[in-house]
């Protein structure tokens, strides 16, 4: 077995703030996918995609910013909030890594500021 830094097989995309919003369903606008509607599935508003990053449904989210960092969920199709980042690891499922990241919340949430390189995990 080999210990490897999560951040060699890490890779994450950070979401942004779309251009055009709306809080009603448009022709052509997907749901703007924050914390609630990744964990509650309530969707507040819609984008157009200007300046947004897709997510499908079932990619990983984690927060990114503020008190809830290292909050994890699946993703609906969409664009990814903000606050929030798509997540993925080379070897890693969606399924397993999910998992793996619930377990390390309470070390995400309280270290927000150290970056998820750090942390390091036994593979066989």
């Amino acid at each position: 077995m080999k210990t490897i830094t999560f951040g060699t097989i890490m890779h994450m995309s950070k979401g942004k703030k779309p251009k055009k919003e709306a809080a009603e369903p448009q022709s052509g606008f997907l749901p703007y996918v924050d914390i609630q509607a990744f964990e509650k599935g309530q969707i507040a508003s819609y984008a157009n995609g200007e300046n947004c990053l897709p997510c499908e449904d079932g990619d990983i989210l984690i927060v990114c910013d503020g008190s809830r960092s290292g909050l994890v969920g699946f993703a609906l199709k969409g664009y990814v909030g903000s606050t929030l980042a798509i997540i993925s690891a080379d070897g890693m499922s969606p399924k397993y890594l999910y998992y793996f990241l619930q377990s390390l919340y309470p070390l995400l949430n309280t270290r927000n500021k150290e970056p998820e390189h750090r942390i390091s995990i036994r593979m066989c």
